[in-house]
């Protein structure tokens, strides 16, 4: 799993996993380490997932799980951290 910083938001990359349990996996959720924010996509192939409302300046982790008819997954394990930053502002005198 990877997470790529934006302007307060990340974008979260995963690998599905290798079994579903069973049961085709609906939705997959990330979420943000401190302050529990999540972003969902839909299913059964893995996506991008963007988590949103994030603080710009503050490091976050992520976590993915996958829910189908049967429940929702365990927790992956977090990925690396990744810091939101305001957008560059370049001005020429």
């Amino acid at each position: 799993m990877s997470a790529t910083a934006g302007n307060t938001q990340a974008s979260i990359s995963f690998t599905a996993p290798a079994s579903n349990g069973g049961s085709a996996i609906s939705t997959y959720t990330a979420t943000a380490s401190p302050g529990g924010a999540t972003g969902t996509c839909a299913g059964p192939a893995a996506c991008a997932i963007a988590v949103t409302g994030l603080t710009t300046g503050t490091a976050y982790t992520f976590t993915v799980t996958a829910t189908n008819a049967i429940g929702t997954s365990s927790a992956s394990s977090a990925s690396s951290a990744v810091t939101p930053q305001a957008p560059q502002t370049i001005t020429f005198a």
